[in-house]
């Protein structure tokens, strides 16, 4: 904020450059684009905190996200217009943010958390940063606690662990912050995390499906990757039919064969993983899965290389191979080439005007 209007929003990115999201988020109603004195400001705590966010550089930090009720409406239009449906509130929130058309942005009704007022205005706690921020019109997690001591911390995190469900948006965990901003400081930083700061995680929350069938997919090292295949089950909030068996070792210590009823859940809420079988279900019908001796897509030759756990298909010119170091060519980690996504790739190269980086 500049003397008290939005000038300019950014993505975390790595921490230091991040990316220019401005029209995106003055499409989200709860980032005010004008700073107003909300609240009782007869408390000194605001009344300082207000004339310095009033005038000159003022920045803020938090979250954008996508509420359940939200996600579901979402979903259901999606389902009516005959369109797959998006996965989880994360990846929707990830993805909205940084739309290139802001009007697409505005349609997903995305909301704003803020956590942390970074801006040098003089307090010595951090959860007067919330308090400061909620005068100015912003939103802060109500269900936010200031704890006395590490036992009050504890039963925060036990009631949270449970009450989770009950929340109106997806939760993975709490992260606890050191409220003296002073003792902050002097803890320092471990690689780009604050001594004083850590986030707890939830343990996953887990469910049972069938595995139907275990595929192999190939990525652009022409590695193979078995995948599971599963009748669709609700896990944290989405449905899940696929999950990665990583590799073959992985599915031989775990003892997972086709047919086998399986506990699943996602790892950080997000990532689907098979947890292990449920033995005493086997009806002895199940099948062991053996990876291929040729690669499912260009039918080029595999192999194990010595010591390592993973199969590659040698072929160079597979047709998935190409595809996927195409993907990577252009993607964000890479060129970072605007515009070139999957669909597009595709059809360039069975146009064939395009064969490889």
């Amino acid at each position: 904020y500049e003397n008290g209007i939005l000038a300019q929003g950014a993505t975390r990115g790595d921490g230091t450059i991040g990316e220019d999201v401005t029209g995106n988020l003055k499409t989200i109603d709860s980032i005010p684009l004008r700073l107003r004195e909300h609240g009782d400001l007869k408390k000194y705590l605001c009344n300082r905190g207000t004339a310095g966010a009033l005038h000159g550089r003022f920045e803020v930090r938090g979250e954008a996200f996508l509420s359940k009720a939200d996600f579901e409406k979402l979903n259901s239009d999606r389902q009516k217009k005959r369109l797959p449906k998006y996965a989880n509130p994360r990846n929707i929130a990830a993805g909205s943010i940084r739309q290139l058309n802001p009007k697409i942005t505005a349609e997903r009704d995305l909301d704003f958390f803020v956590y942390a007022v970074p801006s040098k205005i003089g307090f010595d706690k951090h959860h007067q940063e919330h308090e400061l921020a909620a005068c100015l019109g912003f939103k802060t997690n109500r269900e936010n606690k200031l704890c006395k001591n590490l036992k009050e911390v504890e039963e925060y995190l036990k009631h949270w662990e449970k009450a989770r469900k009950h929340l109106p948006y997806q939760t993975d965990g709490v992260v606890v912050i050191l409220d003296d901003k002073k003792a902050f400081e002097r803890l320092g930083v471990v690689g780009k995390a604050p001594r004083a700061m850590i986030a707890y995680k939830f343990a996953a929350e887990e469910a049972t499906s069938i595995i139907k069938d275990i595929i192999v997919q190939v990525g652009r090292t022409g590695k193979l990757t078995p995948v599971a295949v599963m009748e669709p089950t609700l896990v944290a909030g989405s449905t899940v039919s696929r999950a990665t068996l990583h590799n073959a070792d992985e599915i031989k210590r775990k003892d997972i064969k086709i047919g086998d009823t399986v506990i699943i859940r996602k790892a950080g809420d997000v990532i689907p993983e098979v947890v292990e079988p449920i033995k005493k279900m086997r009806t002895s019908h199940e099948k062991e899965f053996k990876m291929p001796k040729t690669c499912p897509i260009c039918g080029g030759k595999v192999v194990k290389r010595e010591g390592e756990v993973d199969y590659y298909c040698l072929k160079k010119n597979c047709a998935i191979r190409q595809k996927r170091q195409l993907e990577f060519f252009v993607s964000k980690n890479a060129f970072d080439i605007d515009g070139l996504g999957p669909k597009i790739l595709e059809q360039l190269i069975e146009t064939g005007l395009v064969e490889d980086p």
